[in-house]
Order: structure tokens, then sequence, then C-alpha cells
């Protein structure tokens, strides 16, 4: 019969009764697997708590890091599941799928997960801070999703290409775009100004209000709400905003103005728009508000 986690963690020298005896405790008051308290406790790390139960139950170990999925393997387990159960499909193998989970006693999940597939389901062992990477990075974020629907939204309405430009040498948008993790966000506000412009729109207003961020067009006088974005995504859409008018993206308590300068291109046209950036304190955060200048439309006359 296995020895229990924590008896086989102290024979590895990995543990102390102490220490044991305090997870234990931690995890009457607040429940969890004593894996990942000891984690979070500090106490033993995920590589050392996923060595063990791999021994323990006779189940393969694997790194998450030097793996690639594919869409039609992820397919298989529908999200909300993968993320319920933090389980994550490897391979499939016949009539077998491969399963990743940080708990191979977790029965109910792999049943679950067995009656949705109709496959066999054998499962490997990873770290959970590793199976909860990957989930993110194949499944996407709350944050990411919703992004990703207003991207899709905006992007259908056609094509529309903005880069920035400046009278000093500037960062190219298309730089931002494959920035890393902050890349959705990069998007959505280029999309955002693309679609203002492709409206006519004369400013962009971006509002933060308790639990609620948005953003609305003023179009011939009247203002439109447009979309209303994650309220997490709020300093992060505005601190983009900051930093392509050049303005201090630290500075929070007082106003700043100023400029962006886009070349957009419609149609293999291209024209130049300025863009005046106002920033204003709130209760609940900064309001931003963009001015647009196209300069082709300008009502002037010698008079």
């Amino acid at each position: 019969m296995a020895l229990p986690l924590g008896e086989m963690l102290i024979r590895r020298g990995l543990l102390t009764e102490v220490q044991l005896r305090s997870a234990l405790q931690h995890q009457d008051n607040q429940g969890g697997r004593l894996g990942s308290i000891l984690s979070q406790l500090g106490y033993v790390s995920d590589e050392d708590t996923a060595s063990i139960l791999s021994q323990q139950h006779g189940v393969p170990w694997v790194d998450l890091d030097y793996l690639r999925i594919d869409e039609a393997t992820l397919g298989l387990i529908p999200r909300r599941t993968a993320i319920r159960h933090q389980v994550l499909p490897l391979l499939k193998v016949g009539m077998a799928l491969v399963v990743v989970i940080t708990d191979p006693r977790n029965v109910i999940a792999l049943d679950e997960i067995k009656f949705i597939t109709g496959l066999r389901v054998e499962a490997v062992i990873a770290t959970e801070a590793s199976i909860q990477s990957a989930l993110e990075e194949y499944y996407g974020t709350e944050q990411t999703i919703a992004i990703k629907r207003v991207y899709e939204e905006l992007a259908s309405a056609g094509e529309y290409e903005l880069e920035l430009t400046s009278e000093e040498p500037e960062i190219d948008l298309t730089e931002f775009q494959h920035a890393g993790g902050e890349a959705p966000i990069v998007k959505l506000v280029n999309l955002i100004l693309a679609d203002a412009v492709r409206k006519g729109a004369s400013d962009i207003h971006l509002e933060t209000y308790e639990g609620k961020f948005r953003v609305r067009y003023r179009i011939d006088g009247v203002l439109y709400n447009v979309m209303t974005p994650p309220y997490p995504t709020r300093d992060a859409i505005v601190s983009r905003i900051k930093v392509m008018g050049d303005l201090d993206i630290s500075e929070r308590r007082l106003p700043q103005d100023g400029r962006i300068r886009i070349c957009a291109k419609e149609n293999k046209l291209r024209k130049q728009i300025d863009l005046r950036v106002s920033t204003v304190p709130t209760l609940f955060g900064e309001k931003i508000v963009l001015r647009i200048l196209d300069r082709e439309n300008l009502p002037l006359d010698f008079g």
C-alpha cells in the first residue's frame, strides 16, 4: 500500500513533521489539496510534489514546457471542464486519451472526461503551476477571450490598418502587435482607433466607472456606446494609449495632454490622422478622450 504524500516527503527529507502538521491544519481550516497547500506555504516545490505523486501512483511525470498540443486534441475537452478540473488533453492514440492532471486520484474528473470523449483515459502528472500556465496558453483567460471576441467583431467590419508616425523616430505599431502577453491589448486599442476613424467619429471616450469600463464614439455630435471591454483590462488599455501619446504612465493623479499621429490605410489609400489625447483622473480611475483630426476633411477656406 502506498504511503501518504506527507510521509513520503518526510522520508525523503523534503518536509519536516512540524511543517506537515502546519499544512494539515491549513487544509482542515481552508480545504484544498495537500500538495497545493505545501507549495503555497513554501514548504515543498511543485516539482518535488509531482515527483513523489508520480512514484506514489506509478504514473509518469511530464514537463509541459517541452510539449506542444495540437488543436484537434484540445477540442476533445471543453474549456470549462478543463479549467474546472485543472486537466489538459495531451495526446490521442487510437481509442485512448492521455491527459495531464495534478492529482491522478481525481476519479471524478477522469470519469467525466471519459464520458465526454467516449475514450479510455490515461493520466500523467505535471506540476500545478505548469498546468495552470498551459490552460491559459491553450484555452485563454476570460480576459483574452473577451478581447478576442471584441477584436473579431471589429475586424469583421473591413480591412483597415494603422501605424504610428511622428516627426521623430517612433515605434511602428506592428512591433507592438507581437509584444508577447500585451499583444491582445495592443490589437484591441489599434482596432478601437481604426473603427472610430472608419465610422467618421470626432471623439473617442474611454470611461471608467465603478466595476465598469466602456468605450464611446462621438459621431455627428452624438455619443454612441460602442463596447464594454472587460473591467480588468482598463489599466492596460489606458497605459497603452498613454504610451502611444508619449505621456507619463506612472502619473495618474494629474491631467495630461498628448498627441498621437497615425497613418490610416484603407483600400490601398493612405492618410495622416492626428489624435489629441487628454487624460482626466476620476474617482474610479483615469478617463481618456481622444479628439480625431482628419487632415483631409478639415473644413478650411480662405476666409
